[in-house]
């Protein structure tokens, strides 16, 4: 996806947020979009995301996909299965697991 770090993201107005933990751009979210934990700690993205809805629910559903692989991993390696690999099939990521 080609993201960069930024410290700002703006609107189309130009006006700067910095109410996040970190932000990226890139060549879709142009703007940036920014990523915070919300008042019921759940993840939140920020940002202007006009015409860009579907890919907000994309982004999220890559990040979720990655995070879940993630958790996974390092709880089978926690119980001591000593070989966790994490393959990328079509859209869907497999982990196998070898005690």
């Amino acid at each position: 996806m080609g993201f960069q770090i930024t410290d700002a993201i703006t609107d189309y107005w130009g006006s700067v947020r910095k109410d996040f933990i970190f932000a990226v751009k890139n060549d879709v979210f142009k703007r940036g979009i920014g990523i915070k934990i919300n008042d019921k700690g759940q993840v939140e993205f920020v940002g202007d995301f006009y015409m860009l809805e579907d890919e907000v629910t994309r982004l999220t559903k890559e990040l979720t996909k990655n995070y879940l692989a993630s958790a996974l991993t390092v709880g089978l390696k926690s119980m001591g299965y000593t070989q966790v690999t994490v393959s990328p099939v079509k859209d869907m990521l497999v982990v196998n697991a070898v005690a």
